[in-house]
Formats: C-alpha cells, structure tokens, sequence
C-alpha cells in the first residue's frame, strides 16, 4: 500500500489496533541503540480509509509520552494499555515499570492527540521492570507474561492479570508444563488461551509453541 509520511523506519515499537485505528508508539529509529534514537512519538492510521484513499495519510499525533523500545501495546475496551520498556538515563540502558494509558483525543483545532497517562496501580505487587513481555486483552482483564527484567539471564516466565475497573494486579499461579522464561516471543489470545511461540531464551533461542 503506496504511504504518504507515516513513521520513520523503527524497531522494537509498540502497535495496535482498534476498531478501525491503527496505533504505532515509540520504538529505535536505527540498529544501534542510544539515547537520541529512542522515540516517544505516536502515529496514527485510518485503517477504513485505506480502502478508498491512495496514498494512505499516517497522522502523527501530539503526544506526551516518554522514550521507549522493547515495550508493548494492546487495545482494550477502546483504550490502548502500554507497560514499562526501555529507555536511556545518562547514557544508560534502564528497564522500566509501570502501566500506563493511552487516550486518543482531538483538540479545539481538530489536531489528534495522544494522553499518555500512568496508571496508578492497588493492592497486589505490579510486575515490576521488564520488556519484550506479552500483554492482551482477555474478557475484562489485561494479561501479562514473560519478558526481561533485567540484564544477563534474569528472564521470567510469570503470569500476571490487571484489572482496569480496579486497578489491581494479581500474580496468578501457574502448575504443569510451564514455558521457559524467555523474551521477545510471539503470543496471541486465542478464545480462553494464551498461545506463546519462540523468543528467546536463557539458553539461546526458542523455537516452541505453548
């Protein structure tokens, strides 16, 4: 599909769609990671229009959210969810914790705008510091699994639910057969199921499906 404008050539962004809107939020603008090419910024795509309209028009949105790469985005109940990544601190590579909201909105002048927004979390202990983790909407909850939380082979295989209308996590027990800790896998919600393939792992990379 022939763009005009649109994103810079990135890595390691955040996406999602809803209804009809694409979203694409932060991510590395090269191979080589470092503070100034780390993005913050968010895009924004017409998915409906795309099917009358050549060129397709991206829209960038203004926003406030911070710099990040290695972080996720999902969509649920019309609101997109974000949870911690990466960034740069005085030239240092930093996981990040926290989630966080992402309204989009229009202002008085019709220019779009994305509110990122952190959400303050009760009750049990959030999932702490990590990226290149799995997150979905499932039912009413948000789900979280795996990712780093750290550096050298602090990975995990924990499962962690959200709930926005309470804004509590839960650390949710796991028996049987459990997947290796890994990070940067492919996942998907399937019905009742978590489906989790590949990643990477302490040992190296992965090639399994769960």
């Amino acid at each position: 599909v022939e763009c005009e404008g649109g994103p810079c050539g990135r890595s390691s962004a955040g996406g999602a769609c809803v209804d009809e809107l694409a979203v694409v939020y932060g991510g590395l603008a090269t191979t080589w990671a470092s503070t100034s090419t780390v993005l913050g910024d968010v895009w924004l795509l017409d998915l409906a229009s795309c099917r009358t309209h050549r060129p397709v028009h991206w829209q960038r949105a203004a926003v406030n959210a911070p710099r990040r790469f290695g972080h996720r985005v999902c969509e649920h109940r019309g609101r997109f969810y974000t949870y911690g990544g990466l960034y740069y601190h005085l030239g240092l590579k930093l996981h990040a914790s926290g989630l966080a909201a992402i309204d989009i909105a229009r202002s008085t002048s019709g220019a779009l705008m994305a509110l990122h927004s952190p959400i303050a979390s009760e009750g049990a202990l959030s999932p702490g510091p990590r990226s290149y983790y799995a997150l979905h909407s499932w039912r009413d909850l948000l789900v979280l699994f795996g990712g780093s939380c750290g550096w050298g082979n602090n990975l995990s295989n924990e499962l962690f639910f959200f709930s926005p209308e309470t804004c509590e996590w839960e650390k949710v027990p796991c028996e049987g057969d459990l997947p290796e800790p890994r990070f940067a896998f492919a996942s998907a919600c399937v019905g009742s199921f978590l489906v989790v393939h590949g990643g990477e792992g302490a040992g190296g990379k992965l090639s399994d499906t769960r």
